[in-house]
């Protein structure tokens, strides 16, 4: 395939592209979104417990935490993380994310991660953060951590969140703290407390994420025209962009995948083949990412319909991203679907990812 003249705008203007959106919540923060106040799933983390506090555990024991003792684990469709844990009555969130330092851009500081990373995150209209620098420092686990503090807006919903960012390492990994009121003098104590008692059990760069691929689940878009088999752990729910059929992460958010259907009416009285649209999605990465690199391409025949499918890396924000992208061709329309995980474990996935498109399927 060869990439299109810059001319050719009308097919682009067809495609509503929404990687960028999707990027930033793989690889820098998560669609950050205030707690459930109820039906908050209890898990079995707890492994030690006195009268004031409790000692939590993420799934994968990478980190722990000290949280007063009402506050709970729980998974959240919204906000991907290596641990998240509410209190009884869901006005505060503690989250613990993490990036590998090989996934990052060489140049990266803590203080851009802190700060540049939540800045400017947006899913349509449905979520906005302004991050502010508080020039303040703390340590968490005897490392130096830059601290910030902001605002979001979910749904129509104001919240607040307080958050610090340190180095260990081979990762980079932020505490958040998110808060459905004003920010008190109240909250920045409470969240030097549950900070100051967050430990990094294993900070392993390796990770066998094959394994999560094993077991799988079918999920359909909302109208049950098209279904995709994903890995079963992955989160469904979580809303990024109206005009995606089908959204889904793995639980921490290292792993991503988008689903969107274009129909062909709209692209006028004569409808582009489906080189022409491949080349004008890889046309748009081209202009919207740096340091694209084109990795292979090949044609062939899913659900009865020819597919072009091409992998990349590229550099967005921050971060270095692997995508493993599949272009189908229906009689109504052109369907995209979009594989991404950090490029230091792409390679160890890509063949998983392509194992799940091949059960893609559109119900006439």
């Amino acid at each position: 395939m060869k990439l299109l003249n810059s001319n050719k705008t009308s097919l682009e203007k067809g495609i509503r592209y929404i990687a960028p959106v999707t990027v930033m919540l793989l690889a820098l923060l998560g669609g950050c979104d205030a707690p459930p106040a109820t039906n908050v799933s209890e898990t079995n983390n707890i492994t030690s417990e006195q009268a004031d506090d409790i000692h939590l555990f993420s799934d994968d024991r990478k980190v722990s935490v000290t949280v007063p003792a009402d506050w709970t684990t729980f998974s959240s469709d919204k906000i991907p993380a290596l641990l998240s844990v509410v209190n009884k009555q869901g006005d505060y969130n503690f989250v613990v994310q993490r990036n590998s330092q090989v996934d990052m851009v060489s140049e990266i500081t803590l203080k851009e991660y802190a700060l540049v990373a939540p800045n400017g995150i947006s899913f349509g209209n449905e979520v906005m953060l302004d991050a502010k620098d508080s020039n303040t420092t703390t340590t968490i686990d005897s490392e130096e951590s830059y601290m910030s503090e902001g605002s979001m807006n979910y749904d129509g919903m104001a919240t607040n969140y307080i958050s610090a960012s340190f180095k260990k390492e081979d990762h980079y990994y932020r505490a958040l703290l998110i808060i459905q009121h004003e920010l008190t003098e109240e909250d920045r104590v409470l969240f030097q407390q549950l900070a100051s008692s967050l430990h990094v059990v294993d900070n392993q760069l390796k990770s066998d994420r094959i394994a999560s691929h094993s077991s799988t689940q079918v999920v359909k878009d909302i109208d049950k025209e098209v279904e995709l088999q994903i890995p079963s752990s992955w989160i469904t729910k979580f809303k990024q962009n109206k005009e995606t059929n089908i959204k889904a992460a793995d639980p921490t958010g290292n792993e991503l995948v988008t689903l969107t259907r274009y129909r062909k009416s709209d692209f006028g009285d004569s409808s582009p083949p489906l080189d022409f649209m491949a080349d004008a999605h890889i046309e748009y990465i081209s202009k919207n990412f740096k340091d694209v690199k084109q990795l292979n391409s090949n044609e062939e025949e899913i659900d009865g319909r020819n597919v072009i499918q091409y992998e990349f890396v590229a550099t967005v924000g921050k971060s270095n991203l692997g995508f493993l992208v599949s272009v189908f061709d229906y009689p109504e329309n052109f369907t995209i679907i979009e594989f991404i995980a950090p490029a230091s474990t792409f390679e160890q996935t890509k063949e998983a990812y392509r194992n799940h498109i091949k059960s893609y399927h559109e119900n006439p």
